[in-house]
């Protein structure tokens, strides 16, 4: 399988079963004026929020509230932003009057859902590039010179 996938990829794949002791990704920085790079890739350290052993982008869990969507809409509405943009495991709509950033107050505290699940909110979602680019319906966002403001607090 290996073979196959370097050879239609062009390049040396390996699939694995267990996560790498020091996982990485490769990173594509799009030609926007701000960023640290311009069109280019670079190999970037992953997973510094996840449990050891585990290989996920950077955190096991990923919140987002329907507020976050709605304030993105209100600032930028031509960016047409949807939960798929940000690829979340929970989206949250948090109760009547909550607005804004609402995730951005959370970390340090306990999400209770239901009687039994427990979230301890640890550290903020750092947001990459890759929330700027088209995704189905979703359009490109040119305008953000970084990535857009969402949730970034949780």
């Amino acid at each position: 399988m290996n073979e196959v996938l370097s050879r239609e990829l062009g390049r040396d794949v390996s699939l694995m079963a267990a996560a790498p002791k020091a996982p990485s990704l490769e990173e594509y920085w799009p030609d926007i004026e701000g960023l640290a790079y311009r069109e280019t890739v670079t190999d970037e350290a992953m997973a510094s929020g996840a449990p050891a052993g585990t290989f996920f982008d950077f955190s096991a869990l990923h919140l987002l509230t329907t507020a976050t969507l709605d304030r993105l809409r209100a600032v930028y509405p031509q960016g047409r932003f949807e939960a798929r943009r940000f690829r979340p495991n929970l989206v949250i709509e948090p109760t009547a009057g909550d607005g804004g950033f609402v995730e951005n107050g959370w970390v340090g505290r306990t999400l209770v859902i239901g009687e039994e699940v427990r979230i301890n909110i640890l550290i903020p979602c750092g947001r990459c590039v890759m929330t700027t680019l088209r995704k189905g319906i979703c359009p490109k966002i040119p305008a953000f010179s970084a990535p857009p403001p969402s949730t970034t607090r949780f």
